[in-house]
């Protein structure tokens, strides 16, 4: 007697095929009501970092469960098709062997059997009468089932092989076999329903999720506790950051006990408060120094306003002397408001800059003609070479040369020298400004363009100048991408070097 089986591979291909169906339709079925709910409102909501954390945590645990579930029922479904098949197996021999050796059907011993196998047994005689049944399927049923609703496949050697039908309750799954016994061409159907051996399944399946539940429980209880701990150093930088204001600008995030990337985040956050700090007090030093720069001026002109209106109207030379002191503080003020406007579009980026191709020995010779017209009290030298043509702003850039030229005059004693000159070196131009002035301290020259800065010794109030030359120099220099460098030594001499880019 051979018993032919739908194959295994077909047969968990076929269950996960099932699963995978279900599981579509009902993930298909949360992804709609999930749009929809994140359409009506939730995407309007604002979520908390630990909560985006804990829901990571909780789908990543769901997730997992997911897939170990699939796992648990793929595995159980196939334990139980292969009880079902081998209790299948051993119950069609025994049965067969009982109604080959016997004369007549008995109805007792078969009854043993197939009730002791707790599988659905039919007997059919070659005119499909049913001869035994211990189910109260229907013979019309059964026949029907048995010639329509199963599959039939032939073997190699002609046999029928029943595969499955499908069920409201389940699957069925079974043989039917030919016995040729005294009694005449018996048919023998033996099946089993594995929906009905599923269903011991339910309870440790549903003490399965209980546990799973458990796991998602603790999971979140854990997860919102670590996660919280884990952004804890959060809170307190935004706690911290919370105070910070104008008056204090010198608080810093704690940056202790921290070795990850909130770390490095803290020292960044300390590093722009650094430079915001440095900013400000840049800033009020600016103001200050602008205030007190415009202050000097301001009571000149209100002490000589007095002294008109007390003297001025009758005394001739007192007239005279107080008008020019205004005339000259006015134009102080003129200049130093001029200058402090040009360094605040600077800051800005809202100055006009001008790149035109002009030549710069022109513009050098323009510099030494006008210094040498004007002064008449030092040397004025130049130091001429070749034309070089170079893209700048040409008034700016002679801005940039005055400045240099009438620091040094001021600094340098009557009959010094000031010479000026330039050179090519391959792709730059070197501009020098040198004199043999009082010379600047080793100290003082990092400080030098720095806006209202004046050294004690070599800029003072009496040779003149408001502190802000040098830095607009600078910032010209800046915006044509070049380079200053500065030879200083005291009563010797200093010499400025403005390296500029041809093109």
């Amino acid at each position: 007697m051979r018993n032919d089986f739908y194959s295994k591979r077909e047969l968990v291909n076929f269950i996960a095929k099932e699963i995978k169906k279900i599981y579509a339709i009902l993930f298909k079925t949360i992804i709609q009501y999930i749009k929809k709910w994140w359409n009506t409102g939730v995407s309007k909501l604002r979520f908390s970092l630990v909560l985006r954390l804990n829901a990571s945590y909780v789908l990543r645990t769901i997730s997992i469960i997911f897939w170990i579930n699939i796992l648990c029922i793929g595995i159980s479904a196939y334990y139980i098709n292969e009880i079902v098949k081998e209790k299948i197996t051993y119950t069609s021999e025994v049965i067969i062997e009982e109604l080959s050796n016997s004369k007549e059907l008995n109805k007792d011993n078969i009854d043993i059997i197939g009730r002791s196998s707790g599988l659905y047994l039919k007997i059919y005689d070659k005119d499909n009468t049913v001869l035994y049944s211990n189910t109260d399927d229907t013979d019309t049923e059964i026949i029907s089932e048995i010639t329509d609703g199963y599959t039939f496949e032939k073997d190699s050697q002609g046999d029928d092989v029943i595969s499955f039908k499908k069920e409201l309750e389940g699957y069925n799954y079974g043989i039917r076999q030919k016995v040729d016994s005294e009694q005449g061409e018996l048919t023998v159907v033996l099946y089993d329903k594995p929906y009905n051996n599923y269903k011991s399944l339910q309870g440790p399946f549903l003490m399965l999720l209980a546990f799973e539940g458990l796991i998602i429980l603790i999971t979140i209880h854990k997860g919102a506790k670590k996660t919280r701990k884990i952004l804890k150093p959060i809170d307190v930088m935004t706690n911290t950051v919370k105070k910070i204001s104008v008056d204090q600008l010198d608080t810093r995030l704690n940056i202790s006990g921290s070795q990850n990337e909130l770390k490095d985040l803290a020292l960044t956050f300390n590093e722009m408060l650094d430079r915001l700090q440095n900013s400000y007090e840049i800033q009020n030093q600016f103001v200050s120094d602008a205030s007190h720069e415009l202050r000097t001026p301001i009571s000149v002109i209100q002490g000589y306003a007095k002294l008109l209106d007390r003297w001025g109207k009758e005394d001739e030379k007192v007239l005279l002397e107080s008008i020019e002191a205004i005339k000259t503080e006015a134009e102080d003020m003129k200049d130093l408001v001029e200058k402090l406007l040009f360094l605040a579009r600077g800051d800005k980026n809202t100055q006009e800059v001008k790149m035109d191709n002009f030549d710069l020995k022109e513009l050098m010779e323009e510099v030494y003609k006008e210094t040498k017209l004007i002064d008449k009290e030092h040397i004025i030298n130049l130091e001429s070479s070749d034309s070089i043509v170079i893209k700048g702003d040409r008034k700016l850039l002679k801005e940039m040369l005055r400045i240099f030229v009438d620091n040094a005059v001021k600094y340098t004693k009557s009959g010094g020298n000031v010479t000026l000159g330039f050179s090519k070196e391959f792709t730059k131009v070197n501009i020098f400004i040198s004199d043999t002035g009082v010379g600047i301290s080793q100290e003082d020259l990092p400080n030098i363009f720095n806006r209202f800065y004046r050294a004690d010794k070599s800029r003072t109030k009496n040779t003149g100048g408001t502190g802000l030359g040098l830095s607009i120099a600078k910032w010209i220099v800046m915006k044509h991408r070049g380079s200053i460098v500065v030879e200083s030594k005291i009563n010797e001499g200093t010499k400025f070097i403005i390296r500029l880019p041809i093109d």
